[in-house]
């Protein structure tokens, strides 16, 4: 029951780490990874000793991940419409929240719940996986760059330095410009 609040939880991570891929390194994905995993099983222990379901509580727990990841651009969207300010949009949010997990609680037919929560571990899987599909070439061509930068580095200082390391050049600049204030009072100039 742990599968869709886990996967639920790493999908956006996942996303933000695809879409700039371009400036970050792979070893900085698995910290955020480790933390979202920390925060599902947290909430899901926190609502399991509430609901005292597992399923119930697999549900009300992606809920939650989805409203919490997704807050600020349910904010951006209604204060678009609407000017509202946090301490309005939070608790109408909340209200909706809470209504959800009532509904969980009182469907009673134990198969639409796990009927749901396979639908929610697919649309978890589909997420994770369309961004894995650019996610895994943009890291190939990515180490593939490394590679080739490396070699190129090499090939660079064979060059110049044959048979040596780089030199010890230091070479230090000690310069200061007057700031706007002092341009304008010391020669008039705006």
């Amino acid at each position: 029951y742990m599968t869709a609040p886990v996967l639920f939880s790493i999908y956006p991570v996942i996303f933000l780490y695809t879409h700039n891929v371009e400036i970050l390194v792979l070893d900085q994905l698995i910290m955020p990874l480790l933390l979202a995993i920390v925060l599902a099983v947290a909430i899901f222990l926190l609502f399991l000793l509430i609901l005292r379901d597992k399923l119930q509580t697999s549900l009300a727990v992606v809920g939650f991940l989805i409203l919490f990841w997704n807050y600020g651009m349910a904010f951006e969207g209604i204060t678009k419409i609407v000017h509202l300010n946090h301490w309005h949009i939070l608790p109408i949010l909340l209200f909706a929240y809470v209504h959800l997990i009532y509904l969980i609680r009182v469907l009673h037919r134990r198969y639409s719940l796990e009927n749901i929560n396979t639908i929610a571990i697919g649309v978890a899987v589909v997420l994770i996986i369309f961004n894995l599909f650019t996610l895994i070439p943009a890291e190939v061509k990515k180490h593939q760059g490394y590679a080739q930068n490396t070699n190129d580095q090499q090939a660079g200082k064979d060059a110049f330095y044959p048979g040596e390391s780089d030199p010890d050049i230091y070479f230090i600049i000690l310069d200061q410009y007057a700031s706007l204030n002092t341009i304008k009072e010391e020669w008039g100039y705006d």
